[in-house]
């Protein structure tokens, strides 16, 4: 996601100034309404929104919004939190933002959040 590359095609998701974002409906109504709005989703090319749409089953099935952004920084790790010497994870899927260094050393990692700058959402003609 730091490189602003497609999740689909790998090629550059950056066009007319922006980068474009395929967000799964669920997490965008969160995301526009929220001041500092992050994603673990990887962005997609203008080019591929329709076929990520087609092909991905939880936009097919949930759906989705187009959006833009105009830029990202990293934000957060997101992933299973253990208690130290412990190896059963003590609480999934947490999100903890890159300056808690005391809950991130009991994190492993699964995924990268970046803080989307300048949301807004686009319409595909």
């Amino acid at each position: 996601m730091e490189r602003r590359l497609c999740q689909v095609c790998a090629r550059t998701a950056y066009a007319q100034g922006r980068i474009w974002w395929l967000l799964p409906r669920r997490e965008s109504e969160a995301s526009l309404a929220d001041a500092r709005p992050w994603t673990t989703t990887p962005p997609t090319c203008r080019s591929c929104i329709r076929l990520a749409m087609e092909e991905c089953p939880i936009l097919h099935r949930d759906g989705a919004v187009t959006a833009s952004v105009l830029d990202v920084t990293v934000y957060a790790l997101t992933g299973d939190m253990f208690r130290p010497n412990r190896a059963e994870p003590i609480e999934w899927g947490v999100a903890v933002p890159l300056g808690w260094a005391q809950a991130l050393r009991n994190l492993r990692a699964t995924q990268l959040g970046v803080l989307l700058i300048d949301l807004r959402e686009e319409v595909i003609t």
